[in-house]
């Protein structure tokens, strides 16, 4: 698969009237980007209900704190320290 400057070359040069198309173009995979859909109550909730322990924990943990994925993630009950948990703390400091 020819990269953008490939592809650039190739716009230039037919601009120029030295190719008759750009054949770096066609080559290309047309990806289209995952729109992501924000969950109903109704639909979070039949989640919830089926989901083990561990992950109906981490539902209600992000239904309550709002961080993102990933700090869920490496959350953990032998972590907890008074009322914080580790990586929350950090997210705003210096900002």
């Amino acid at each position: 698969m020819p990269g953008p400057l490939l592809i650039d070359i190739f716009n230039h040069a037919a601009a120029k009237g030295l190719c008759p198309n750009n054949p770096a173009a066609s080559t290309i995979n047309r990806i289209e980007k995952k729109q992501r859909k924000h969950h109903t109550v109704k639909g979070l909730k039949a989640i919830r209900e089926k989901a083990p322990a561990w992950l109906q924990n981490a539902i209600d943990l992000a239904l309550i704190t709002a961080p993102r994925r990933p700090d869920i993630l490496d959350m953990r009950f032998d972590g907890v320290r008074e009322v914080s948990l580790p990586g929350t703390e950090e997210d705003g400091e210096g900002q």
